[in-house]
């Protein structure tokens, strides 16, 4: 299948292995963080080419027993990651989100619906 950059796909319409091949190559995290305002992403791979001061924020997906994405921070700052909904990220409550450093790769999995792990890789 051929690989797709996220134009507004609506991606909760999408199958499993459609949703695998989907990739943001520039998303910009929101400035002055939060999650009512917070950069959604809407592929399987982004890459945070902007996140200028530290907690701009971006949100993932709420997920499905075994979705999977990667997430990479190549900003300048931290980004503060949420999830959509009621969607938590590491057991953290979903108004607080977790931070992914500059120069890192994120993994993140879910095992249970509505709640994802995520695990720095680097």
């Amino acid at each position: 299948m051929a690989s797709y950059v996220n134009r507004g796909i609506n991606a909760a319409a999408l199958t499993r292995s459609q949703w695998l091949n989907i990739v943001a190559t520039s998303v910009t995290a929101r400035a002055g963080g939060g999650k009512a305002n917070a950069t959604p992403i809407t592929s399987a791979n982004a890459r945070i080419a902007t996140a200028a001061t530290a907690a701009d924020s971006v949100l993932v997906p709420s997920p499905r027993a075994g979705d999977m994405m990667f997430l990479r921070n190549d900003g300048a700052a931290s980004a503060q990651v949420f999830g959509a909904g009621t969607a938590t990220i590491n057991g953290a409550d979903t108004a607080t989100g977790v931070a992914l450093a500059n120069g890192k790769i994120a993994l993140l999995q879910s095992f249970v619906a509505g709640a994802w792990l995520l695990t720095v890789l680097n």
